[in-house]
């Protein structure tokens, strides 16, 4: 989908006295010192400056001074909701959780579900609030730098056609779209002669993200099984996805399948890594995390939307640390073995690891000025091949397998360096440097 710059481009002019402006806002706004305070301060300038008329600075006046008494009234609908359990197994009571929460939230801006899902109501956690990336806080600061910095790659990495073009044009490896529909219709085909190969196939929608609209197509006696359990032979399975094209671009593509190494993490559908880049400030590309996503049951991705687990990596070795899940009161749960096959998680051995590292930094080093990138790997038999690529990852994927917040990764530094020089009257687009660095292990 493409990028709607006007969404997240942040006023600036090059006046001197709106630039100075600039400086006192965000001073005003940032509330605090910490990097993770001045990005949060960036945010608030970019919510401040859309508020283009005299209402609606009164009406954002009046929402800020009445934040205390929203923040004690929804910190305690929280507690009523989830205190009790939190008391049950962690011994805080339900009024000291709701004076934590009200704090954290007033002085900080950390809501009730940042609070419990990273369980900062444990002993020293709570120090640790401010240093959390919440909700869309991480994507839309790295929108905002790329609205500014690098739109057009930014851009690129948001159409899927586009990008796994892109990708192989530079000899990079990534699975093939083998029909795309439009509006009921094929606009692309690369099958020679019409026909689907008789194999299982994947079909997911252009625009989506989280593993929205996926489906997994099984090849059974001539046809193709869904989700559902019916069988399509192929001119059903054609005409089912063009109708379903009239909502959403459909991508479909051979069905391609890990490692044997990983059979028992992913036995009913693709597991991918997520590995995130950096571009520090002088154009030098380092890996700085990377988390393994583990399907279970009968979900088509492997998305904790979807009930997936997520383990963290160390970049080091490539082993796996303890994964987690979200339960169903969408807090965040250790998980030792695989819920379908029991197979033991931690310490398991990623193959290919070294090639994997090095395409990723290798792919972002191909796309000019772009700071963040959030990697989508598959690893096959044959070595890993680039899923997607993301020029917005959030936070909830990097900080919930380790437990560690951003602002103790090298993440936020880098990040709030970038958009210093890109705010500051700097170059608006930083150097593209091919010198490449040794990824950074943060350890879980």
């Amino acid at each position: 989908m493409p990028m709607d710059l006007n969404k997240f481009q942040l006023p600036l002019s090059d006046s001197r006295w709106d630039r100075l402006a600039f400086r006192v806002e965000h001073w005003l706004l940032s509330a605090g010192a910490s990097d993770v305070a001045k990005l949060r301060g960036y945010l608030r300038v970019k919510a401040w400056r859309d508020c283009t008329s005299a209402a609606d600075r009164l009406h954002a006046v009046k929402l800020l001074l009445k934040l205390p008494a929203r923040a004690a009234r929804d910190s305690w609908r929280a507690v009523s909701t989830y205190g009790a359990d939190v008391a049950r197994e962690s011994d805080v009571a339900r009024s000291r959780q709701w004076l934590q929460l009200w704090w954290v939230w007033v002085r900080h801006g950390v809501q009730p579900e940042t609070y419990y899902r990273y369980q900062l109501y444990r002993p020293g956690q709570l120090r640790r609030a401010p240093s959390f990336l919440q909700k869309t806080e991480a994507s839309d600061l790295y929108r905002l730098l790329s609205a500014r910095v690098a739109p057009d790659s930014a851009t690129l990495l948001r159409n899927k056609a586009r990008f796994e073009q892109w990708l192989v044009d530079r000899g990079l490896p990534t699975v093939r779209t083998l029909m795309e529909f439009v509006d009921g219709a094929v606009v692309r085909s690369c099958l020679a002669d019409g026909a689907l190969p008789r194999g299982d196939l994947f079909s997911k929608l252009s625009d989506s993200s989280e593993g929205y609209g996926a489906q997994r197509w099984q090849y059974a006696d001539g046809g193709w099984v869904g989700a559902d359990g019916r069988r399509r032979d192929e001119q059903e399975l054609i005409a089912e996805l063009a109708e379903l094209s009239k909502k959403h671009g459909v991508l479909v593509q051979e069905y391609v399948r890990n490692h044997p190494a990983l059979a028992p993490l992913a036995p009913a559908a693709l597991s991918t890594v997520r590995l995130l880049t950096l571009r520090d400030v002088d154009g030098t590309v380092r890996l700085v995390l990377a988390v393994a996503k583990i399907p279970t049951g009968s979900a088509a991705t492997d998305h904790m939307r979807l009930g997936g687990l997520a383990a963290p990596v160390d970049l080091a070795t490539g082993r796996l640390g303890r994964a987690v899940r979200k339960d169903e009161r969408r807090f965040v749960s250790h998980c030792e073995q695989h819920p379908d096959t029991g197979a033991r998680i931690e310490g398991v051995q990623l193959p290919h690891w070294e090639t994997t590292k090095r395409l990723v930094v290798r792919a972002h080093e191909a796309l000019d000025h772009l700071v963040a990138v959030g990697w989508d790997v598959a690893i096959l038999e044959n070595g890993p091949i680039i899923i997607e690529g993301n020029d917005s990852p959030g936070s909830a994927s990097s900080q919930m397998p380790s437990g560690v917040p951003l602002g103790e990764t090298p993440v936020v530094p880098v990040l709030a360096a970038h958009l210093r020089a890109a705010f500051a009257g700097a170059p608006r687009t930083p150097p593209h440097g091919a010198r490449r660095a040794e990824s950074v292990h943060h350890p879980a």
